[in-house]
């Protein structure tokens, strides 16, 4: 909450609604508003108007038609497949709309990123600047563009999610890596990321260790205990219906370990993960003092 010289109080989605009452036509604003809501949530303008996140992301676009980031945002609330209108009449899929916000920002590294999760494997894109690039290609490319070690930490795990066991990924410095070696590095570019640690417990095979920068050896129940010891970001709203990640690990880890990051579920994720690498009747301890059973 925060305290107004005139003594009002305002919580963060109130002070971006009074800012859009003040002047209503700043993209910004509308952006920062939908960033603060959940999918299926609604807020109430001061003009008695009742928007969802969606809608804020249009009218965000139809304030600033070159404000990328409510194109990659935008694109976050549409299912494969799934198609918007534009408040000038366009109708855009995921892809199109990562594609525009490339168009308007083409430095960002996380709209390569983005456009990247919403390809299939094999299926490629045209950069507005005329490079066709297939989901491995835009990853590395985003790798090129980044030195922020959060950014590469998860750009990295993308990449290695975007492998199949086996398969090699030719980095920007010719360098080639496999999936291991990638999860292994995005470890090393962020010493509280989480992500790198749950892809490499994954990957690695039963009995199979790594040693950890510390000289510890580690397996896989034990690098996932570590996540525990590292920042989970809470700072996004969960998915409206949450993610049934035993059944899904079950199916396929790594598409699952995939869906938790993109729903910002990947604490649940992880202790799923850690129950399924226990023995019936096992237990385990959290550094938070949490205990996982089986």
């Amino acid at each position: 909450t925060v305290r107004l010289h005139d003594g009002r109080e305002f919580k963060s989605t109130q002070l971006h609604v009074e800012a859009i009452r003040l002047n209503d036509k700043i993209a910004e604003y509308y952006f920062a508003l939908g960033s603060n809501l959940g999918l299926g949530e609604t807020v109430t303008l001061s003009s008695n108007c009742v928007m969802t996140k969606r809608e804020l992301y249009l009218t965000a676009i139809s304030r600033n038609p070159r404000h990328a980031a409510s194109f990659n945002s935008l694109a976050a609330t549409l299912a494969d497949g799934e198609t918007v209108e534009l408040r000038d009449g366009c109708v855009m899929d995921n892809r199109q709309l990562c594609l525009e916000a490339i168009r308007c920002d083409g430095a960002s590294v996380s709209l390569c990123n983005n456009l990247a999760l919403y390809l299939a494997a094999g299926e490629t894109a045209q950069l507005p600047d005329g490079r066709v690039m297939d989901r491995t290609q835009l990853l590395v490319e985003s790798l090129r563009l980044t030195d922020d070690p959060t950014c590469a930490e998860i750009t990295l795990v993308w990449l290695g999610l975007s492998l199949q066991a086996g398969v090699l990924a030719t980095l920007a410095d010719g360098r080639v890596a496999d999936r291991k070696q990638l999860f292994a590095e995005s470890i090393r570019h962020r010493s509280r990321g989480n992500r790198g640690l749950i892809g490499m417990a994954l990957a690695l095979e039963p009995g199979e260790t790594i040693e950890l920068s510390d000289g510890r050896r580690v397996d896989a129940k034990q690098l996932l205990v570590e996540a525990f010891t590292r920042d989970f970001n809470t700072k996004w709203p969960k998915p409206p219906v949450p993610l049934d990640h035993a059944a899904s690990i079950c199916v396929d880890e790594m598409a699952a370990f995939k869906a938790a990051i993109k729903a910002n579920d990947l604490r649940s994720f992880a202790v799923c993960a850690l129950r399924h690498r226990l023995a019936e009747g096992e237990s385990i301890s959290l550094a938070d003092g949490t205990v996982i059973s089986k």
